[in-house]
């Protein structure tokens, strides 16, 4: 599955890493699904949101995960 952090690099001029609360968007290219949004709850590391936001993809069948600013 594919990852753009494009648009996060933009805003922050950096890759993302550390600590934060990360926002994605689990983006499918079907027409009947609307996008999707995942937010972590808790002050996390970015592997382990990364992981759980690609858990829930995966069960979305979701094709692209963007990593939101």
């Amino acid at each position: 599955m594919k990852v753009r952090t494009d648009i996060y690099e933009r805003v922050h001029g950096r890759k993302p890493r550390g600590r934060s609360y990360w926002r994605f968007q689990l983006v499918t290219h079907r027409v009947t699904e609307k996008d999707h949004f995942k937010n972590s709850r808790v002050d996390q590391t970015y592997e382990s949101a990364l992981k759980e936001a690609q858990e829930v993809a995966a069960r979305r069948k979701s094709d692209c995960i963007v990593v939101l600013p």
